[in-house]
């Protein structure tokens, strides 16, 4: 059995976390005041957040990008992964996922940066196709919450409350084997594990900030068994 810790939604936060194996990061890693600077953007994932990664007292971090992330689409999947590589803080700690899997004692991971929107954003697309490479897993890791009680949910319970899931995220999640989905995205969906009827799959929203960028909320824990 292993110990997992879920996060998203940093905008420039490094919390700390309690030991466990691996942590878990679902996207909007930059800080705001820098997202659409690569220069500026390369200098904090090699510094702060190199740094911040080193100290944690887990074996791996497992990280997708999310729409505010336009420093990763930007440079494109070889030269993070090159990035991650040449940084000797990251090399051995730091596992990059955009559509693409890696196994942790025995456990299936699969990683999908992709939103439905905004268009404008990072890691877009309206039509759903990008969620088409989802596979039988045991734990996906999604920036878009799918459409999963208030999970997508953005102010819940006040008179603007806005459910910003993805149905299409949803449905290729019911058609497939997945035991866990962590999202982030809309940062005041509801939190804690969320099931529905006819499906496997255990979904939490991991998000740690709220609509005002503010720091709300504990960082995730659970124990898996492959």
């Amino acid at each position: 059995m292993a110990k997992f810790c879920a996060i998203s939604d940093l905008h420039g936060a490094l919390p700390k976390i309690e030991e466990c194996n691996v942590v878990f990061i679902c996207g909007d890693i930059f800080p705001l005041e820098i997202q659409r600077t690569n220069t500026e953007c390369e200098a904090w994932m090699n510094g702060e957040f190199s740094d911040w990664i080193d100290s944690l007292p887990c074996e791996k971090v497992i990280i997708i990008p999310g729409n505010h992330d336009f420093f990763y689409e930007r440079m494109g999947l070889t030269k993070i992964l090159n990035l991650i590589k040449d940084n000797p803080k990251l090399k051995d700690k730091l596992i990059y996922l955009e559509n693409s899997s890696y196994e942790y004692e025995g456990l299936k991971i699969f990683g999908c940066p992709w939103c439905d929107g905004p268009w404008g954003w990072a890691f877009v697309d309206s039509t759903g196709e990008k969620y088409n490479p989802i596979p039988n897993c045991d734990i996906l890791l999604t920036h878009q919450p799918p459409r999963v009680e208030k999970l997508g949910c953005s102010y819940p319970g006040m008179i603007y409350e806005e459910n910003w899931g993805s149905e299409k995220l949803k449905q290729k999640i019911i058609s497939k084997d997945i035991k866990y989905n962590f999202c982030g995205h809309i940062h005041t969906g509801t939190h804690g594990g969320v099931t529905i009827p006819g499906c496997k799959t255990k979904f939490y929203n991991v998000s740690i900030k709220d609509e005002d960028y503010k720091v709300t909320f504990k960082p995730t824990y659970i124990e898996i068994t492959a």
